[in-house]
């Protein structure tokens, strides 16, 4: 069944790899055969994961510190990723960001409703 769906060859990266989905996202990824980078906020966990998946799976697993808030950090990233890559056939975003503020200030309550959109679509 490997072979149905080889990635032998295909180089991937995986965007919040330190975390529990991406971690696992990106071992299933090598085991398919691609080449693979994580990336994440968190650096120490970052070299952790990307150590225990390099043992685990026998493949260079390379990580990249990034912050996905910042538009010059994936900038960086993508830069630095295809230049010791070769280029990203695959790119999965698995991180999770979660935007806090005080109910009053979300950007949900910027002055329309959903039953004044839905009013105007009828």
């Amino acid at each position: 069944m490997k072979d149905l769906f080889s990635l032998e060859g295909k180089k991937a990266v995986v965007v919040g790899g330190a975390g529990g989905m991406g971690r696992g996202i990106a071992g299933g990824l090598v085991d398919y055969g691609a080449d693979v980078a994580i990336a994440d906020v968190n650096a120490d966990a970052l070299e952790q994961i990307s150590a225990n998946l390099t043992e685990t799976h026998g493949k260079d697993v390379r990580s990249y510190l990034v912050d996905c808030t910042s538009d010059d950090s994936v900038r960086q990233l993508v830069d630095a990723a295809v230049a010791d890559m070769g280029r990203v056939d695959v790119l999965v975003n698995a991180l999770g960001y979660n935007f806090k503020a005080p109910p009053s200030s979300s950007r949900w309550t910027s002055g329309t409703s959903s039953s004044a959109s839905t009013s105007a679509a009828s």
